[in-house]
């Protein structure tokens, strides 16, 4: 819990940091590209884990332990495959 509290953050000012790129350092449209899908989804997936897993912390039950684990997964995969579409918008 203490890593994500510090990794969620971290990921949100990526993912703004990285429209803002495209948008005034690379004069390209925004969300146009593979990556850019990808690393939505990986957020939505990074920011729904962080949700669910602060109710399982407060005591929301066990059932959304298969949320929390399947949002977290789906996120890790994105992210793998943001990474790997990156490397082909590499300056």
């Amino acid at each position: 819990m203490r890593l994500a509290r510090v990794f969620v953050p971290l990921v949100l000012i990526g993912y703004g940091a990285g429209l803002a790129s495209m948008a005034f350092l690379r004069d390209r449209a925004i969300l146009e590209s593979v990556h850019a899908v990808f690393a939505s989804l990986a957020l939505v997936g990074f920011i729904t884990g962080a949700v669910l897993g602060g109710r399982l912390a407060r005591g929301a039950g066990l059932r959304l332990r298969a949320a929390h684990l399947l949002a977290g997964s789906l996120a890790l995969l994105f992210g793998l495959g943001s990474v790997v579409a990156g490397l082909a918008i590499l300056p």
